[in-house]
């Protein structure tokens, strides 16, 4: 049995286009992004 592989544009916030990435990345916010408080844009950037 053979399986194609194929790229296919899905639109930001579409959770339910694509569950496994939104998941991801709100886990990576919530773990990683929201423990952080920067005083400038700048900063955070870095």
């Amino acid at each position: 049995m053979q399986g194609s592989v194929g790229i296919s544009y899905i639109p930001p916030g579409t959770p339910w286009n694509n569950g496994f990435i939104e998941s991801f990345n709100n886990r990576l916010r919530d773990e990683c992004l929201n423990r952080n408080c920067w005083p400038t844009l700048l900063e955070a950037r870095v």
